[in-house]
Parts: C-alpha cells; sequence; structure tokens
C-alpha cells in the first residue's frame, strides 16, 4: 500500500512537470536510457537533457521535502 502510494504520488508530481523535461525524466528513470541515448533521440545537446535531468530531480526534492532522498533512491531502485 505505501510502494503504491509513493509511485502514484511521484508520477502525479513528474506529471506537473513541463512536458520535454517530463519525457526526458521518464526516458532516463523509467527507460534507463543514458544521457547521449536521451539526445539522440530526441536531437537536442547533452548538456540540454542533463540539465532538464537536474531540474527535474530538483522539483521532485523541493516538491517531497525532508522525505525526498529515500522516496526517491526507491523509486529509482525499484520503477521498472
Amino acid at each position: 500500500m505505501i510502494y503504491h502510494d509513493m509511485i502514484n504520488n511521484l508520477q502525479v508530481l513528474v506529471a506537473h512537470m513541463p512536458e520535454q523535461r517530463q519525457r526526458i525524466f521518464r526516458l532516463s528513470k523509467e527507460e534507463g536510457l543514458t544521457i547521449e541515448d536521451i539526445a539522440q533521440q530526441l536531437n537536442l545537446s547533452h548538456r540540454t537533457v542533463e540539465n532538464h535531468l537536474y531540474r527535474a530531480v530538483l522539483f521532485l526534492k523541493e516538491k517531497l521535502g525532508p522525505r525526498s532522498v529515500p522516496v526517491l533512491l526507491f523509486y529509482f531502485l525499484h520503477i521498472g
């Protein structure tokens, strides 16, 4: 139950990101693509993909507050 609540909460937060950031985040964290793979697939620079990923994680940390690190680690290790 707690697992599903955490995943649902993260999915809702991800859905509130700008479309491109959301897509890059999902390709990286859910699909397991590298920054280079994402950059090639979306025809973006390496730096642009890095920037979107950085901002996505920062957004999630801000929204999740003090519990962000364990929740994000759990999500990144168990998604997919």
